[in-house]
């Protein structure tokens, strides 16, 4: 029986045997594989699935049996259920899912299904969404929900 991945290095062992099977059973190469690593809702993350995430991202792109694969989210899901504006009246989810990509890009991640309705960016170090996803990225539990919150009070 099958359970959910919980670490980045779950989501790796399964992106190799996927990857294996594709190879061996329909003979396509590693750049016809696109990988979802199972991106989360930030806002109500208490398990730490950011961390799992963008861990799982630097491990699947630094595996040279997987070199070639493409890794996508859904970037969308990452702020579902959140307000779309901050109380001061600038944009949650397009700063927050900007700030994702500012710290996935790097790290291998190269597909997102999005809307092109946001305004995707880089984001400099000092935005405030990155401020707030780094600090996501150091609490646990239910001090990393507060810390989504506190970004759009």
């Amino acid at each position: 029986v099958s359970k959910p991945n919980r670490t980045a290095e779950e989501v790796h062992l399964t992106a190799n045997r996927l990857v294996a099977i594709a190879r061996d059973r329909a003979g396509l190469e590693n750049t016809r594989c696109i990988i979802d690593p199972g991106i989360a809702p930030v806002g109500s993350d208490t398990e730490g699935f950011l961390k799992m995430v963008l861990g799982a991202i630097r491990l699947i792109h630094d595996d040279p049996g997987l070199a070639g694969v493409h890794m996508s989210v859904g970037l969308s899901n990452f702020t579902v259920m959140l307000p779309p504006k901050c109380a001061d009246g600038s944009p949650v989810k397009s700063a927050l899912e900007s700030a994702f990509l500012t710290l996935a890009v790097p790290l291998g991640l190269d597909m997102v299904i999005g809307s092109v309705k946001r305004k995707y960016e880089l984001l400099p170090e000092d935005h405030p969404a990155m401020q707030c996803l780094r600090d996501v990225l150091e609490l646990e539990g239910y001090d990393a929900v507060m810390r989504v919150m506190q970004f759009y009070s």
